[in-house]
């Protein structure tokens, strides 16, 4: 009979490198060194079979034979959902956002034209893999009441290795105070404290990730735009008035705050384009709902690039 099992093969560490660096930067970003946490996780590495004798007749035969195959294209496509602590947040955000924070706390995470990356690290109890120059792809922030800030992430990245170190000690970022729903406070316009019951903020970067060459290996993905979405879901009767709120050419200003204790997360979306939404109601619901989407723009006369979004941590 087999030994039995010492321990079951699961995830049961993440880490990424703290110190971030462009995709155009030469010089590597840090190693894994910082410890999160993940509701789930999808390494998203794989290699592609290719038959290289799909197309070949005279064989007398429908068989495909083993040795007409070779590894082809290396994949590395990560995701995941996490819910970040304060500490969390405050090493995501530069990763997300792609732009250069500045301040301290509070502290402004702006959009960046050109992606950041950095390394990572994921242990299955006894074997540890890594994922290298991985940069965000997209990302949404929803909060639902009654429940937690949730990050969904997805990433790109160049090459993964199943013989991978995870850091000794590592900073455990997961540690500490993480914001729910009920801490959040809703402004759309000039009207203060909206009733909401789920936001869900998406950014999509367009990333050009299928570069494939003279290589197996894909070449630096590529950002090449950034869509910004966000939705919201009101009640309408204390709302009736935002029902058209952001249909106009100029759109509506939009800031979501959530706050616990001194610690905040602000999003600030200074112009959303919305169209006039159809109130969305059914025999025996409770109340009839406003499902408020919009796309993000830059304000009317900013000619700043990259406003559609900034977000603001006070840790």
């Amino acid at each position: 009979m087999p030994a039995p099992y010492t321990a079951q093969h699961r995830l049961t560490r993440l880490a990424f490198g703290s110190d971030i660096k462009l995709v155009t930067d030469p010089t590597a970003p840090a190693a894994p060194n910082t410890a999160i946490a993940a509701i789930e996780f999808d390494s998203g590495a794989e290699t592609e079979v290719l038959d290289l004798g799909r197309d070949l007749g005279g064989l007398g035969t429908y068989s495909h034979f083993i040795d007409n195959t070779r590894e082809n294209r290396v994949l590395c496509r990560p995701s995941g959902r996490f819910k970040p602590s304060v500490t969390e947040w405050s090493h995501w955000l530069e990763y997300l956002m792609n732009g250069t924070p500045t301040g301290t706390s509070p502290k402004t995470f702006p959009l960046g034209t050109v992606s950041k990356w950095r390394h990572w690290a994921y242990d299955r109890t006894d074997r540890t893999y890594t994922l290298t120059n991985v940069l965000t792809g997209s990302f949404e922030i929803t909060a639902e009441a009654g429940g937690e800030v949730i990050l969904g992430w997805n990433g790109f990245g160049l090459r993964y290795a199943d013989d991978g170190v995870f850091p000794a000690s590592p900073t455990a970022a997961y540690l500490g105070n993480r914001f729910l729903m009920g801490d959040a406070a809703v402004t759309i316009g000039a009207t203060n404290l909206v009733l909401c019951q789920r936001i869900r903020l998406s950014v999509d970067y367009a990333v050009n990730a299928e570069r494939f060459y003279a290589s197996f290996q894909t070449a630096t993905p590529m950002k090449t735009d950034h869509v910004i979405r966000l939705e919201l879901v009101l009640p309408l009767r204390e709302h009736a008035d935002l029902y058209e709120a952001g249909a106009g050419d100029t759109g509506v200003a939009v800031t979501i705050t959530f706050t616990y204790g001194a610690k905040v997360l602000q999003i600030v979306c200074p112009a959303v384009r919305t169209p006039a939404p159809p109130p969305r109601s059914a025999a025996g619901d409770p109340e009839i709902l406003l499902p408020w989407n919009g796309q993000c723009f830059n304000a009317t006369g900013v000619t700043t690039p990259n406003s559609e979004l900034s977000i603001i941590l006070t840790p």
